[in-house]
């Protein structure tokens, strides 16, 4: 659906649909979040407690049938959506003040260890109406 970088890292966390062995989604859990380690050649590997109760995890609402309302732990103040459309799922935010299909973020932190510090994030998709590129910058203590 999306998925998360930062500097200093060649490995990425990655949101997927997550789907029992029939196709359909699990409504409880529609994500599944991992970690893809290119660094020890493209494994994947599960996020740890803290990784997901203070960084890369969610919590998800279901709206309707095909809709769901989630916010990423690190930042709840973004809301994005989980919506089933003719194409399929698809992630939606806002990215610059307009609608948009969230394609990843990356993000730029200072310090390493468990709790670096965070200095931006970037938001990159594309808008709805005409499938645009937009992208927004997100600073934080600055």
């Amino acid at each position: 659906m999306f998925y998360i970088q930062r500097n200093g890292n060649s490995n990425t966390i990655v949101y997927e649909l997550n789907l029992d062995q029939s196709g359909n989604l699990f409504e409880s859990n529609p994500l599944k979040v991992y970690w893809k380690r290119y660094s020890e050649g493209g494994m994947v590997k599960k996020l740890n407690v803290i990784q997901e109760k203070l960084a890369f995890g969610y919590n998800s609402i279901k709206k309707r049938d095909g809709y769901f309302e989630f916010t990423l732990v690190a930042y709840p103040e973004k809301i994005l959506f989980l919506r089933k459309t003719e194409k399929g799922y698809r992630v939606f935010t806002h990215i610059n003040k307009m609608w948009a299909n969230l394609d990843h973020i990356y993000v730029f932190a200072e310090g390493l260890g468990v709790f670096p510090k965070v200095k931006f994030a970037e938001m990159y998709g594309s808008e709805l109406k005409y499938s645009l590129p937009v992208y927004e910058k997100i600073n934080f203590n600055l």
